[in-house]
């Protein structure tokens, strides 16, 4: 039983504790409960002051920039438009422009120097309207900076003002640019590109408009070098037609002709002179006229024809030859010719120029060491071959009391014949070795003469011709080739009047025959050296011999030592006139040869042709039979 109420007892002791602890969970949780009611009223309280103050502030911002907002760098945080502008203008006073210019020291303009302000628009109204004014609170943390196109504008007096003073635009420092363009000629170089100049002249106005607007857009720099402000060369260093032309002027300019006399070299320390270029620049011409000048130099300098050339006679005496047709003559028209065509291939050549007439050596003294030397004083003749002694030899030249002189002088041998027939008025001679010199004057044999040398000439004296003995004709004709030189001239103090017999000079010319000459004529120097007097000539070889009109020729002076030209007329001497032997009826006839030309031309018709002043080099080389006028009124004679 009393465990029974025991039990009781703490059952009603546990439902006590319980109701308890029921009791007082019911109570906390009313006790916090209106706890957090009061706290939620609060925040709530707080809530609606916050916003309002922010919705508040946030009104100001429909009129005013953002916190930390910027235009072109200058706050303008909180500021109104119109204290914006109040605010830019302030800074623009510290405003300047560094201006850079070609081959100046940079210019430093202030805003001042320019009068220098803002000009504004709406343009920070229309920023302000697009800000969300409730949105100002994401720019305390944030950055705005506005890039506006300055609108400023400056003072125009003081910019004129100001402008007026910069150095680059001062018209006394411009320097014109200059084309790029051909060096002169360089010797050992040729001609080279010379690069363009730039120069300083500029646009002014439009360096003035360019200045105006970087200081108004408030520009910390203007390079005037980078503007197309100055003026600019046409022509630049790589300019195709301008190095084309350079070319062409390097090929022109390297041609190099090497004349193989004199040392005379033509190159282009010479050819620059005559060269141009057209006014495009694209074409290289040659001046003709100064090439002619320069052949026409070049053959005053060295030709030798109709020229005094010095002579030292076997007689030990220096002379001048005055007369004649002998020697070099550059033909100028072929030379010139030449050149103009030769210039643009750039080469070096070794050249001959084109002769109209030749001779056997270069210089003054172009008869060279083989030559006839026939002294008309002396009435005596050598002949030399390459500088050897083959003949000496009295003579008969023309007659002086006739006016039939043979003409001193330098004369080329035409030709050479054998067995010619020499026909003029009232005689018709046959010779056997006939070598014309000088139109019909010429030298032959003459077997029909008894003598030579002394005072012969002056009353019994040929047409004109060099009467020889027959060996030393024969010997001459054996080793004398056309193309050689007769040198004939007077020479005081060496006549006599003292003959030699045709017998004694057939025996010395005999002796002084070379080898080669000796073994050929033997026979006919002894034949000769037995001949009768001066009217029996020797018969010649057999065969038809070609017909040689004589032309008369004019009376010559008696003085020995007169020179007198072809064709000069003269007084005949005072001596007594023997008649020249007649020449023997009967011809005989011998084969022609050295292509003989056929008789009765107008000029002489002993002369072959020869080739004429614009006769290329290979028509008349060395050795070529030289013209002679048709003027010279002689002809050949016995």
């Amino acid at each position: 039983m009393d465990e029974m109420n025991q039990e009781s007892l703490q059952e009603e002791t546990r439902s006590s504790e319980e109701t308890e602890e029921r009791v007082y969970h019911s109570r906390a949780r009313r006790k916090n409960g209106g706890g957090l009611r009061k706290a939620a009223a609060v925040f709530g309280v707080l809530l609606l002051a916050g916003v309002g103050a922010y919705a508040f502030r946030a009104q100001s911002y429909k009129k005013t920039f953002f916190p930390n907002t910027s235009v072109n760098g200058v706050d303008v945080s909180g500021l109104t438009s119109d204290g914006a502008k109040v605010v830019m203008n302030d800074s623009v006073r510290s405003y300047s422009l560094t201006l850079k210019s070609r081959e100046q020291e940079d210019d430093m303009i202030t805003a001042e120097e320019s009068g220098l302000e803002y000009v504004f628009d709406e343009t920070f109204d229309n920023l302000i309207a697009a800000q969300n004014p409730y949105l100002w609170g994401l720019h305390v943390s944030g950055h705005e900076d506005y890039e506006i196109a300055a609108m400023g504008k400056v003072d125009p007096e003081a910019f004129e003002t100001l402008t007026g003073a910069v150095a680059c635009l001062q018209e006394s420092s411009f320097r014109a640019p200059e084309d790029a363009r051909i060096s002169d000629f360089i010797p050992g170089t040729g001609y080279e590109v010379i690069p363009e100049k730039e120069g300083t002249k500029l646009d002014r106005e439009k360096a003035k408009e360019l200045i105006r607007t970087a200081i108004c857009e408030l520009k910390p720099e203007l390079d005037l070098d980078q503007e197309e402000v100055y003026d600019a060369p046409k022509v630049r260093q790589d300019d195709p037609v301008l190095n084309a032309s350079c070319e062409s002027l390097n090929r022109y300019s390297r041609t190099v002709v090497n004349y193989d006399f004199g040392g005379i070299v033509l190159d282009g320390s010479v050819i620059r002179d005559w060269l141009t270029l057209s006014e495009s620049g694209d074409q290289v011409s040659v001046d003709t006229a100064k090439a002619e000048e320069y052949v026409k130099n070049l053959a005053s300098r060295y030709d030798t024809w109709h020229k005094a050339k010095p002579f030292r006679t076997s007689w030990d005496q220096d002379i001048t030859i005055r007369n004649g047709y002998y020697g070099w003559k550059i033909n100028q028209k072929e030379e010139t010719d030449w050149i103009l065509s030769t210039l643009p291939t750039g080469e070096t050549i070794d050249r001959t120029p084109s002769f109209s007439r030749t001779a056997a050596a270069y210089g003054d003294r172009d008869y060279g060491d083989t030559y006839v030397e026939v002294n008309l004083t002396a009435q005596h003749l050598y002949f030399y071959k390459n500088g050897k002694q083959i003949v000496s030899s009295d003579l008969v030249s023309g007659n002086v009391s006739k006016g039939t002189i043979t003409h001193p002088g330098i004369y080329p041998v035409a030709y050479k014949q054998r067995n010619a027939t020499l026909k003029g008025q009232g005689y018709s001679t046959k010779v056997n070795y006939w070598m014309p010199f000088n139109g019909g004057e010429g030298l032959h044999d003459a077997s029909w003469r008894g003598s030579f040398g002394g005072k012969i000439y002056m009353t019994n004296g040929s047409h004109g011709c060099v009467n020889l003995p027959f060996s030393a004709a024969k010997s001459i004709y054996e080793n004398i080739d056309a193309g050689t030189p007769v040198i004939i001239y007077s020479l005081g103090g060496t006549g006599s009047s003292t003959t030699t017999p045709a017998a004694v000079q057939e025996t010395t010319a005999a002796a002084e025959t070379t080898a080669a000459a000796e073994s050929s004529s033997a026979a006919e120097t002894t034949a000769a050296a037995a001949a009768p007097a001066e009217t029996a000539p020797v018969p010649a070889a057999p065969g038809p011999a070609p017909q040689v009109q004589e032309i008369p020729a004019p009376a010559a002076p008696s003085q020995e030592t007169a020179q007198p030209g072809p064709g000069t007329q003269a007084p005949a001497a005072p001596v007594q006139e023997t008649p020249a032997p007649a020449a023997p009826a009967q011809e005989t006839t011998a084969a022609p040869v050295q292509d003989a030309p056929s008789p009765g031309g107008p000029s002489p018709a002993i002369v072959q042709p020869v080739p004429s002043e614009n006769s290329s080099p290979e028509e008349a080389g060395p050795g070529t039979v030289q013209p002679v006028p048709d003027s010279v009124p002689v002809g050949p004679g016995a």
